[in-house]
């Protein structure tokens, strides 16, 4: 990883008697929120002393909840994001709370997107420090954001040179030149699974749910992956909110009726909870997947049309295929569909055979050929 310049870039600890007073701006998805957290815990356990609080959409809190020491978290709509939602009346409510975050003087506004949006919207609220990505022109996150005439606003960026691609490293990278505790940093991108107990039959989740029709799988693959978890004696755990339950009975009917596979629904802070509950999951280019590593817990992703080395959280195993389009990774802006073309077969082929392989490595683990296999008194 090259350095980023760490002159511009630090935020220096001026007042540290009373603490900087720090806002993080997390406007988009469920899953960048999570990837977003993981730099917040960073700032937290490195500068006890500072105040940090929170912007985001009211529905992700429970993200922002299970990270100690937040300070204060602000709710609010935007207008980026898969899901925007952004109307005259998400506009005025959004005004409202820049004015009352404007009068709070914060030293650092943060966001780890770099898009311009986020750049003016930090503007706005007034920082002494208003902090965001420098993307290299070379790096693919330029592909997913809006940055033109974000420049202007920013007044302390990070440059992320064309090397560094995952998410996570990135906001290892901003952690770094931030002044985080370098150990702190590195365990950013080392964190071991949660300790679980053994579970006799494993417990496979399954997270079918994305918000784009290109990183859906199709529901008869689904099927088939419960089909084989179940014929080999594994507990199938479906996951989806309370307000997809009714359509997911319907799309996973051929499932919902083996042996130990169930259908099981409700809010995110109980989604949390269940993970943990959970010998290995499986899920898509969506919040699941990140949800998984912030939780500990083995995972499988199928990749659809986004590139897997900005996205894939650390450890996990990727499935691809591309399908041969020309134009992959079209990063969830596709153009497929056609003779030529067929709709959205980079995530169509790969194949059910293929995920249970995968998940089969994280719910049967071989033992390691350099330790002694235990036995059946100590499993």
């Amino acid at each position: 990883m090259e350095s980023a310049p760490a002159l511009t870039a630090y935020i220096p600890a001026e007042q540290s008697l009373r603490g900087r007073r720090w806002l993080f701006i997390a406007a988009r998805n469920f899953g960048d929120a999570l990837v977003t957290s993981t730099l917040v815990r960073a700032v937290i356990e490195s500068f006890p002393k500072d105040r940090v609080e929170i912007l985001s959409r009211p529905h992700f809190r429970p993200i922002f909840d299970r990270v100690p020491g937040v300070a204060d978290f602000h709710g609010a709509a935007f207008p980026m994001g898969t899901v925007k939602q952004f109307h005259s009346r998400q506009a005025l409510e959004l005004g409202q709370c820049v004015r009352k975050l404007r009068r709070a003087r914060f030293d650092c506004c943060v966001n780890d997107i770099g898009d311009v949006r986020e750049a003016w919207l930090g503007w706005m609220i007034g920082p002494k420090f208003n902090v965001a990505p420098q993307w290299d022109p070379e790096n693919p996150h330029l592909n997913l954001i809006q940055s033109w005439w974000s420049k202007p606003a920013i007044n302390h960026p990070i440059f992320i040179p064309a090397n560094v691609l995952n998410v996570y490293a990135v906001r290892a990278l901003m952690a770094r030149q931030l002044g985080c505790l370098p150990d702190i940093v590195n365990g950013m991108l080392d964190q071991a699974p949660a300790a679980r107990t053994h579970e006799a039959p494993p417990v496979l989740g399954i997270q079918p749910y994305a918000t784009q029709d290109c990183r859906l799988w199709p529901w008869e693959f689904w099927c088939t992956l419960a089909r084989e978890a179940s014929r080999h004696g594994v507990q199938v755990r479906i996951f989806c909110a309370p307000t997809e339950r009714a359509a997911t009975e319907k799309l996973l009917a051929a499932a919902l009726g083996l042996p130990g596979v169930e259908l099981r629904a409700g809010p995110l802070e109980w989604f949390f909870e269940q993970l943990t509950q959970l010998t290995a999951l499986v899920a898509l280019d969506s919040f699941g997947i990140h949800s998984a590593r912030t939780m500990g817990v083995p995972s499988v992703m199928i990749n659809g049309a986004n590139d897997p080395r900005l996205w894939a959280p650390p450890g996990t195993r990727v499935l691809l295929n591309g399908g041969n389009c020309p134009k992959f990774p079209c990063y969830c802006q596709p153009v497929c569909g056609g003779p030529d073309l067929p709709e959205n077969a980079c995530i169509r082929e790969i194949t059910p055979a293929q995920v249970w392989n995968e998940a089969r490595a994280l719910l049967f683990p071989q033992p390691d050929k350099n330790t002694t296999e235990p036995t059946s008194e100590t499993q």
